[in-house]
């Protein structure tokens, strides 16, 4: 049985996140930096917290992710879909604008030491799942075409689930759960068909 990995030590490697949600990256940074610039003393500098994000669901400058490979590829082909893996991989996602307020709200604390939060929504879904919500927006039933195996790609994990006790100690949680995160980036893609022409130039 393959397990979550809800290791603790993995919020620890923020870099091991970005590479799934370089904007939730960014974001986090980004807060993180202005945040310490605005502080003056040596010992509020050193007060920090690191976040590791679930993969972000973002309409806005969207050009990579799932969500965006499934729609391009069925614009171009709209009856089959090719589907890494077995398409029974657990995922987790959090719309971007939930994973920014869970970010202010943590940096906007005023505790010393470091802090480590996981954050992520508190459900999963399956990869077919995902595709399910997609074709269903799009109104669509392509011919699915699995790729095989527990893993989409070398790397991949079949099994992402964060533990978000943490932050949810402090009051926030999603807006939206996965499933509304992914049908609202594919409304806003069918919108913004020239996202798809960026990528491809």
């Amino acid at each position: 049985m393959v397990q979550p990995n809800r290791s603790f030590e993995r919020s620890l490697a923020f870099s091991a996140s970005a590479s799934r949600s370089r904007a939730g990256a960014w974001v986090c940074s980004e807060v993180s930096s202005r945040r310490a610039a605005s502080e003056t003393s040596a010992t509020a500098r050193s007060n920090a917290a690191a976040l590791a994000c679930d993969g972000l669901a973002k309409p806005e400058s969207y050009s990579h992710g799932h969500v965006f490979d499934f729609c391009g590829a069925l614009a171009k082909d709209p009856s089959r879909l090719r589907v890494l893996g077995n398409g029974l991989q657990r995922k987790s996602y959090l719309y971007v604008q939930d994973c920014i307020d869970a970010m202010l709200l943590v940096t906007g604390q005023n505790e010393p030491g470091v802090r480590i939060f996981n954050l992520g929504a508190d459900e999963y879904c399956t990869v077919n799942d995902s595709v399910g919500w997609i074709t269903g927006r799009l109104g669509l039933k392509p011919h699915r075409d699995y790729t095989g195996g527990i893993r989409g790609w070398v790397g991949d994990s079949p099994f992402i689930f964060l533990d978000t006790k943490r932050v949810r100690s402090l009051g926030w949680q999603p807006k939206l759960t996965i499933r509304q995160g992914v049908e609202r980036t594919v409304e806003y893609l069918q919108a913004n068909q020239w996202l798809f022409k960026q990528r491809a130039a």
